[in-house]
């Protein structure tokens, strides 16, 4: 499954999934629990499954990456 890479300014809405610009050694995806705009820098993504993150708005919540975990 293709996940999108995050953005800045970008509209994002509640479950919407996005990965990090850069490599993450986690492997985890972040799925969007509250709605807004991206801000404009990449935020600092968290390392554990079901820690939070805010961009701007947005609150970003790490979620595994399998396949599986997604559907």
């Amino acid at each position: 499954m293709a996940v999108a890479s995050w953005s800045a300014g970008a509209t994002i809405a509640v479950g919407d999934i996005r990965r990090a610009n850069a490599r993450q050694d986690t492997g985890l995806v972040f799925r969007c629990t509250t709605a807004g705009t991206t801000g404009s820098s990449e935020p600092a993504w968290p390392t554990d499954i079901g820690s939070t993150v805010s961009d701007n708005g947005v609150v970003w919540s790490a979620i595994s990456s399998v396949y599986a975990d997604l559907s």
